[in-house]
């Protein structure tokens, strides 16, 4: 599961910051159906992981973008421990949600050069909150 925030924005001001749903979908791209975060043991191969649902968490229909998105996976495993397959989902988040920041920069500012102005900050990196940081997630 991933719990996803962007920056609320209308339309009118498109470059104020990157929505959550930009930030789900880049995820979801990253891990629905790859191959690559299947685990592997005695002989056997898991399904790759697939998204069950994915919303906004907005009470009904705005004319903003959700600052909040809800991704829910099924990601099943034969020998991973809980925290290994957090570890590899959390590798898998941090790149995907960087790929968003990257791709939200590079059309904010292909924008402004069609309008003659400048985007005024780059968008950073999101900042990732890890499950794995949390003392009572895997206490013994």
């Amino acid at each position: 599961m991933h719990w996803s925030a962007g920056i609320r924005r209308t339309q009118a001001i498109p470059s104020r910051g990157v929505s959550a749903q930009l930030i789900a979908s880049e995820i979801t791209r990253a891990i629905e159906g790859n191959p690559e975060l299947c685990d592997r043991a005695g002989g056997e191969v898991s399904p790759p992981p697939f998204c069950l649902e994915a919303k906004d968490l907005r009470g009904g229909y705005e004319v903003t973008t959700p600052e909040r998105v809800w991704v829910a996976f099924d990601w099943l495993s034969h020998h991973w421990s809980a925290k290994d397959l957090l570890i590899s989902f959390e590798r898998s988040v941090t790149d995907a949600a960087s790929e968003a920041a990257s791709c939200f920069n590079y059309r904010a500012q292909a924008y402004g050069a069609m309008l003659g102005t400048a985007q005024s900050a780059l968008v950073p990196a999101a900042e990732i909150i890890s499950l794995l940081s949390w003392p009572i997630a895997f206490a013994p």
